[in-house]
């Protein structure tokens, strides 16, 4: 049994390979879980977009959309991107307030 696992008192035991298996689909299956949990819980969605309108302030944009993922400032412009390369929300503010927004692949 090629595999050991440290014991409570330090000493090691040998691990049935079957029992490895069954340990690494279990860690398999929950690490897919939380993937799964995790994406499908994107706010970045054509409902969310909807919502947003010219004049929302930035904290009404990052309370419904979230945390931007980037965000750049020039000359009084705060560009921020919500998303990736698959489906995106970007929000131009001016003074904290919306001024422009655009989407792309939403559904």
């Amino acid at each position: 049994m090629p595999f050991t696992m440290l014991g409570v008192f330090g000493g090691r035991y040998p691990v049935p390979d079957f029992a490895w298996r069954d340990h690494m689909k279990i860690r398999t299956v929950i690490a897919m879980g939380l993937l799964l949990a995790m994406l499908g819980c994107s706010k970045v969605t054509l409902e969310n977009y909807s919502k947003i309108s010219v004049g929302m302030s930035y904290d009404e944009v990052t309370q419904l959309i979230g945390p931007p993922d980037e965000c750049d400032d020039v000359m009084g412009v705060r560009n921020c991107l919500w998303g990736d390369e698959k489906r995106s929300i970007k929000v131009s503010f001016v003074g904290s307030k919306v001024l422009l927004f655009s989407s792309s692949n939403l559904k």
